[in-house]
C-alpha cells in the first residue's frame, strides 16, 4: 500500500493511517512518502508539512512499526512500515 504526498493535505491524518491498518493484510507493507519541508513555492506551505519524525510517530500511534527508510528524492522522505503483530482495540 502507498501513501504518497497525502499527509500534508488532509486534516485527519490518524484516520488515514487507521484505515490503512484496517485494510492491510497481516504480511502487507505500507510505504509513506511525503515532503521533508516547504521549499518556498514548491510543495506544501510550511505549516502543512508533516515531517519524517511526525509521520513515524503517527504510524506508530496507529499500529505500525518502522521496517526501513529509503531515499525518496531531494525534497521528500520515504519509509516502509508494517503492522504491529498485536491486535489494536
Amino acid at each position: 500500500m502507498l501513501i504518497s504526498n497525502l499527509l500534508f493535505q488532509i486534516e485527519n491524518k490518524a484516520a488515514v493511517l487507521s484505515e490503512a491498518w484496517r485494510i492491510l493484510k497481516p504480511t502487507g507493507r505500507l510505504a509513506i512518502i511525503d515532503w521533508s519541508e516547504s521549499f518556498g513555492g514548491m510543495g506544501p506551505q510550511k505549516s502543512d508539512v508533516v515531517g519524517k519524525e511526525a509521520a513515524l510517530k503517527l504510524a506508530r500511534e496507529n499500529g505500525f512499526e518502522l521496517l526501513r527508510e529509503f531515499p525518496a528524492g531531494a525534497h521528500h522522505y520515504g519509509m516502509i512500515v508494517k503492522l504491529v503483530p498485536t491486535k489494536r482495540s
